[in-house]
């Protein structure tokens, strides 16, 4: 992922000129820092706004799509009141949509915009039930805790999605990095799934990268993941 400036860094001007995957990539970027700064005072992780730009492949929704992309561009995306209204409005419009693919992928990315966790969880279940992939699995394990689930299904969630990722890693890979990125997430999410030995496994490996980025990116997911376990940790001795 490119660097990019920060949200609060641009002008008005400017951030009318950003692409809709321009938009999403500065928006997530400052909700990473967001999210660790809830994650640290002990709440659940609140809302991540999304700009969905993967295109739809019946008219109805290519339309509403349309209509999204178009009230987001125009969009302030520093007024966060703003931005949740126009998710709202556009999900009256989603819900009408008939193809499920089309109008379940839309409603995912809308009701997450939205901090709506529970309903994020159980859509997201139901398409992983529908079709299975690893993307739909991570998702869930992510919502898992952004739904409050209890430790044991969080647990469950990542070590099926370590299961995954031993066979992703048993494929050919484009460049080291790649492979690399593979390894640290089959170790994160066996951490995730409650296997704590883990835990030095990973601050040995960070110590053995070199590429600056790369490092940092992986700690940023290292530290979430912290975060998370110890939240688990606390709530279940409360």
């Amino acid at each position: 992922m490119m660097t990019m400036k920060k949200l609060k860094d641009h002008s008005s001007e400017e951030l009318k000129q950003l692409s809709p995957e321009q938009a999403q990539e500065l928006i997530e970027q400052e909700n990473i820092e967001f999210k660790k700064q809830q994650i640290k005072n002990a709440k659940r992780p609140q809302k991540t706004y999304y700009v969905v730009t993967e295109g739809a492949t019946t008219k109805s929704g290519g339309v509403v799509q349309a209509r999204y992309n178009e009230k987001f561009n125009n969009l302030d995306l520093r007024d966060r009141e703003l931005v949740e209204k126009v998710l709202k409005d556009s999900l009256v419009e989603v819900n009408k949509i008939k193809n499920n693919y089309e109008r379940e992928k839309l409603q995912l990315n809308i009701y997450s915009a939205l901090g709506m966790h529970k309903e994020a969880y159980e859509l997201n279940g139901k398409m992983l039930k529908d079709s299975f992939s690893f993307s739909r699995l991570y998702t869930q394990c992510i919502l898992a805790f952004s739904a409050q689930r209890p430790k044991s299904e969080y647990e469950k969630c990542y070590a099926d999605l370590a299961v995954e990722m031993q066979k992703e890693l048993k494929l050919p890979h484009n460049n080291e990095a790649e492979y690399i990125a593979g390894k640290w997430g089959y170790l994160l999410f066996m951490y995730q799934a409650g296997h704590k030995e883990y835990e030095p496994k990973l601050k040995e490996m960070l110590n053995t990268i070199d590429d600056e980025q790369l490092k940092r990116q992986l700690e940023t997911g290292y530290e979430v993941a912290v975060e998370q376990v110890k939240s688990y940790e606390k709530h279940s001795h409360d």
